[in-house]
């Protein structure tokens, strides 16, 4: 995911929060989804507001006394009053007879009072129609942590799952989210629940934001159908609002099935729109299969592909190198009892091929880059095609640059040099 406050806002949004407003950097993505706030919860209940907040001037905090419903997690009587802690900035996220969905802790001030686990998102609406499907995915992800150890983790999966295919878009994105970061349950998925997960992906296309979580799920759900889900969903229209989390998916999905499929569509895609999302993905993907689609671009019509292009073909250059390196790294650290074990994964994917063919392969790109960059027709193409000769850590490469840096200090294409030069890792954003 791009930044955690933009994850966290697009989920405050979804799961329709009070106030939408004050979804900001007090709320980390990860932890707002609902699936985290109910492990970090001691106590999780549906109440309902009996007093308006009350604080003193100087306080943080706003005193708010709740008549518990229903429990979801922990152990609280619903004869007793409940009093929360809410930050000042959440006042009136709770007025008199309110029902809200409250994710809370201990608040460590010595009485029996609580606080909301992660700020403004664990305070959510309880009494509109819109929220039965955010409780009943609460309480069945509490039900299923309460479970024995033995049958949690099937549990949690199975309710994740499950919540991918609803209609509510903040739950679906939540439970995304979810999968995501728990790693141990993604890894353990059914083939059923593998192939359910791209079934939801493939039918859902690309309506909401949500779908950008759900991309990196499929990527990592190991269904032999996922490269063309995700394919087909970097084809579609209106994929460009999703091209971030597109992005971030095609650089989890391991091996060069995705890249492959993404080529394919490339090659029968006419509108500029479309093959631009193509293209970002391929970069993302970093995957030598798709440098022949990249490299056919640099003469397309259209200035915007080409300067994407262009960037795609330096990621990928810049994936190709960094998976080499970490196969070396990988067999220089295998003591001699471990000889005759196969190796890493990545390894096994072809990640030491580089080594072999990046000769002749880096050659050609450096030829192709450095005449787009004498030929660029626009700032974005000379800044995408010096910085993608950067990546290819070439020599050759590197005394082209530091000649255009030499003989052109006062130009265009002299500076780039110069400055990527000097900052050869750094990354690059189009404008």
């Amino acid at each position: 995911m791009r930044t955690a406050t933009f994850a966290a806002v697009v989920l405050a949004t979804a799961l329709a929060w009070t106030a939408p407003r004050r979804a900001s950097a007090d709320v980390d993505a990860e932890a707002a989804t609902l699936g985290a706030q109910t492990e970090a919860a001691a106590l999780v209940v549906v109440a309902r507001a009996t007093a308006a907040p009350s604080a003193a001037d100087e306080l943080p905090w706003v005193k708010t006394e709740f008549e518990v419903g229903r429990v979801l997690r922990g152990g609280w009587s619903r004869e007793t009053p409940l009093v929360v802690l809410l930050p000042r900035a959440l006042g009136d996220a709770a007025p008199a007879g309110a029902a809200r969905l409250l994710f809370l802790e201990p608040a460590d001030d010595g009485e029996s009072r609580y606080r909301p686990v992660a700020g403004s998102a664990s305070v959510l609406p309880a009494g509109d129609p819109r929220a039965s499907a955010r409780l009943r995915h609460v309480a069945r992800y509490a039900a299923a942590l309460a479970a024995p150890a033995s049958r949690r983790d099937e549990a949690l999966r199975a309710a994740l799952v499950d919540a991918l295919d609803g209609d509510d878009a903040g739950v679906v994105l939540s439970a995304a989210l979810d999968l995501g970061r728990r790693a141990e349950l993604l890894a353990g998925l059914s083939r059923a629940q593998s192939e359910q997960v791209v079934d939801v992906f493939a039918r859902r296309g690309v309506q909401d934001r949500a779908q950008e979580a759900l991309a990196r799920v499929v990527a990592l759900c190991g269904s032999p159908r996922a490269a063309d889900a995700l394919a087909d969903a970097c084809a579609a229209d209106g994929a460009e609002l999703l091209r971030g989390g597109l992005g971030d998916a095609a650089e989890a999905f391991g091996g060069s099935a995705l890249a492959e499929a993404l080529a394919a569509r490339l090659a029968i895609t006419t509108a500029p729109h479309r093959a631009r999302t193509l293209v970002a993905a391929l970069g993302a993907a970093g995957r030598e299969v798709g440098l022949t689609a990249l490299l056919g671009l640099l003469r397309a019509d259209d200035a915007t592909l080409r300067a994407e292009a262009l960037h795609a073909v330096g990621r990928t250059a810049r994936a190709i190198r960094a998976r080499a390196a970490a196969a070396r790294r990988a067999g220089a650290v295998r003591s001699d009892a471990d000889a005759d074990a196969p190796p890493p994964a990545e390894v096994a994917q072809g990640a030491a091929a580089p080594d072999a063919t990046w000769s002749a392969l880096r050659t050609r790109l450096r030829v192709a880059l450095a005449q787009a960059a004498l030929g660029a027709r626009t700032a974005n193409e000379r800044r995408a095609a010096v910085w993608s000769l950067v990546q290819l850590d070439d020599p050759a490469a590197t005394s082209f640059l530091r000649r255009l840096a030499r003989d052109d200090p006062g130009g265009e294409l002299g500076r780039l040099a110069e400055y990527h030069l000097a900052r050869p890792r750094g990354s690059l954003v189009l404008r």
